[in-house]
């Protein structure tokens, strides 16, 4: 269930980054660049979280695909 939630997370993160880069693509804005930034850094640590919940669950490597 856990595992989930991070999805539908990992799902918003993307779509915030991918507004904020049309932004700053048209607006040249440093904020929205940052935000996007933050928001792969934050993509990463879901994934790792995921790739930890799956491994420990399903006994076997998970490789992230995303």
């Amino acid at each position: 269930m856990r595992a989930f939630h991070i999805s539908k997370s990992i799902d918003g993160t993307q779509s915030v980054i991918n507004k904020c880069m049309k932004h700053y693509d048209k607006t040249w804005d440093l904020g929205a660049l940052k935000v996007a930034f933050d928001g792969y850094v934050t993509l990463g640590e879901m994934l790792r979280e995921v790739q930890e919940l799956y491994s420990h669950s399903y006994g076997h490597d998970f490789e992230l695909i995303r």
